[in-house]
């Protein structure tokens, strides 16, 4: 899409659904450069948070999905290549400008509890 279009597409798909929801918190995920919220911490409100996982836990849980569908499984230094190799990839810099930082690295009900107390803070 970005090379179709710009590579903001993300960020004013995202401005234009805040605008026109009538509700009060919108998620955006997927969030990879920091082009993608560029414009959007402008519109008041904004808040990054920045969930990250140790790269081990990550591959673990690919593994697990993968072999929970069936598909084909990587090895680690493949998946090391993946995550290299990925253009364009600007996540770090992304850490920088976050709110919260989450390390994910325990389940998903603890990662809940942490978003839970986060948005309720902000709230």
């Amino acid at each position: 899409m970005r090379s179709t279009y710009t590579a903001d597409i993300l960020e004013r798909a995202a401005i234009h659904k805040a605008e026109t929801l009538e509700t009060e918190y919108l998620l955006l995920d997927g969030v990879r450069r920091p082009s993608d919220i560029e414009h959007l911490k402008d519109l008041g409100g904004f808040i990054l948070i920045y969930i990250d996982a140790p790269i081990e836990t990550r591959y673990e849980r690919v593994r697990s999905r993968a072999q929970n569908s069936g598909d084909d499984q990587k090895s680690y230094e493949e998946f090391l290549r993946d995550e290299q190799e990925e253009p364009g990839e600007q996540i770090p810099l992304l850490r920088s400008q976050a709110d919260f930082v989450i390390i994910n690295d325990t389940t998903k009900e603890e990662l809940h509890q942490t978003l839970d107390t986060i948005i309720k803070s902000i709230a």
